[in-house]
C-alpha cells in the first residue's frame, strides 16, 4: 500500500511540475522537432529526478514516524535504497541533458561513438557511456553493502548499458516510459517491495509525464530516458543474484550492439502486440 502511495504521489508531483513549468519549456533552448517534424519542448524528463527528490525529502521529514506493520518493509527499502536510486537518476539525467543540448546532429550507435573517439573527438553519446559508468561505480560503490571490484564493475555496467538502452527506445512518444513501467510491473511481481519501493519515486514521476509525452505535448528527451533506463538497470541489480546479473549484462551488451544493425522501431511496428502497446494513447495518424 505504501509503495502505491509513493508511486501515485510522485506521479502527481511530476504532473504538477510539468503543468507549472510548461511556459519555461517553451523557451527556444528546449524546442526540438519530433519524429513527425512538429516542434515540441525536450528535456522535460529532468523533472523526473526532481519529482523523486521531493518525495524522498518528504520521506526524510517523516522517517521518524513508525508506519503500520504491513508498510514497514516498503518503508525500510525506500530508506535503504531510495537515496541510491535518486542519485543515479540525477547523475544520468545530467548526462542526458548534455546530449539533449549538445548532441544536435550527432547520431549512431556504439560504432559511431568509437569511430569518433579514434578520430580524437568525444561524442556526447560516448560521454554518456563513460560518465554513466563512472557515476554508477561511484554511487553503487559508496553504498554500505557495495560488492567486490568485479561485482561492482558488473553492476555499474548493467546500470550504464540500461541507461543507453533507454535512449535507444526513446524513438516514439511515450515509448520509453511504457517500457519502463512494464519492466517496473515485472519487478513488483517478481521481487515485491524489495525492488518496487525504492524505484517507486522515479517510476511514479515518469508515469506522471506519460500522457503529455504520448500526446506529443513534450519529449522527456535523453534527460528522462537516460535516468529512467539507469534506474531500471539498478532494479536488476537489486532484484537478481550474481549469476542472473551476469546474464542480464550479456543481454544488455547484445541489445546495445544489436541496435547498430536492427531498428527497434521496425521490430515493434512489425509485431502486433508490441505495436498495439506502442500506439496506445497516441494520435490516430501516427
Amino acid at each position: 500500500m505504501i509503495t502505491a502511495l509513493i508511486f501515485l504521489g510522485s506521479a502527481v508531483i511530476s504532473m504538477g511540475l510539468w503543468l507549472g513549468t510548461r511556459e519555461m519549456f517553451q523557451h527556444p533552448t528546449f524546442i526540438r522537432r519530433n519524429y513527425r517534424d512538429h516542434t515540441v519542448p525536450t528535456a522535460v524528463g529532468a523533472l523526473i529526478p526532481l519529482s523523486a527528490a521531493i518525495v524522498m525529502a518528504m520521506y526524510s521529514l517523516v522517517s521518524g514516524w513508525a508506519p503500520v506493520a504491513g508498510a514497514r518493509d516498503a518503508w525500510f527499502k525506500l530508506g535503504s535504497f531510495g537515496p541510491v536510486v535518486l542519485a543515479l537518476a540525477f547523475a544520468f539525467a545530467l548526462l542526458g541533458l548534455i546530449d539533449d543540448f549538445g548532441g544536435i546532429g550527432q547520431s549512431g550507435g556504439f560504432r559511431a561513438h568509437i569511430t569518433a573517439l579514434f578520430r580524437g573527438r568525444v561524442s556526447t553519446g560516448m560521454l554518456k557511456l563513460i560518465g554513466g559508468a563512472a557515476a554508477a561505480i561511484a554511487i553503487i560503490g559508496a553504498t554500505a553493502t557495495g560488492p567486490a571490484v568485479g561485482g561492482l564493475i558488473r553492476d555499474a555496467a548493467i546500470v550504464a548499458l540500461a541507461a543507453n538502452l533507454g535512449n535507444l527506445f526513446d524513438r516514439a512518444p511515450g515509448r520509453v516510459i511504457k517500457v519502463g513501467l512494464i519492466t517496473y510491473l515485472a519487478f513488483a511481481l517478481l521481487f515485491g517491495q524489495f525492488v518496487a519501493a525504492p524505484l517507486a519515486p522515479v517510476l511514479g514521476a515518469a508515469a506522471g509525464l506519460l500522457i503529455p509525452d504520448v500526446r506529443e505535448q513534450m519529449m522527456i528527451g535523453d534527460a528522462g530516458a537516460n535516468a529512467l533506463g539507469a534506474v531500471i538497470g539498478y532494479g536488476f541489480v537489486l532484484g537478481f543474484g550474481p549469476s542472473a546479473r551476469l546474464v542480464v549484462l550479456i543481454v544488455l551488451v547484445f541489445l546495445n550492439l544489436l541496435s547498430d544493425f536492427v531498428s527497434f522501431s521496425r521490430v515493434i511496428e512489425r509485431t502486433p502486440p508490441l505495436r498495439w502497446i506502442d500506439r496506445l494513447g497516441a494520435h490516430r495518424h501516427r
